[in-house]
């Protein structure tokens, strides 16, 4: 009997860690973000989203060309490690994640979810020059992987 409480305990214990890494939310160790990341990035702007795949266009379902600039998507980073890649305007976001800027590692990681998968860790490593951000979305059981560009708004 004290052998299953034993298990019992050692079990709920090993939940709860889990739970722990879950509800943290990001798996960057810390800290993620300094002084060197305000140099990098600028986190009053708006980065808007201008090519995927190095193209500024797209076909979208019915094989219609889209502009990427009209889809009107972007990035908006906070200074507590938050970033949120948004539709049209910054209160219609489409998904929230965290960062990991500095001078040794620059990369996004968003929750999301998926009719058939659930919920799903997507990472992104950045490549950061003046005010272009090149995001290249890693490969997953969801996607093959792609490149996404951004242009800081100066607006």
């Amino acid at each position: 009997m004290v052998n299953m409480g034993l298990h019992i305990l050692i079990a709920i214990a090993i939940c709860s860690s889990c739970m722990n890494l879950i509800n943290k939310g990001s798996s960057f160790d810390d800290p993620c973000y300094d002084i060197s990341t305000y140099q990098l990035i600028d986190t009053t702007a708006v980065y808007n989203l201008t090519e995927i795949n190095g193209k500024p266009y797209l076909l979208n379902s019915r094989s219609d060309t889209v502009k990427i600039s009209s889809l009107k998507k972007g990035l908006k980073f906070y200074k507590d490690g938050r970033v949120v890649e948004f539709d049209n305007k910054l209160s219609e976001k489409t998904s929230e994640g965290t960062y990991c800027i500095n001078t040794k590692k620059a990369e996004m990681e968003f929750k999301l979810k998926h009719v058939q998968a659930g919920t799903f860790l997507s990472r992104e490593k950045l490549s950061i020059k003046n005010n272009t951000i090149v995001a290249e979305v890693l490969p997953s059981p969801q996607t093959k992987g792609y490149s996404k560009t951004y242009i800081k708004n100066n607006h």
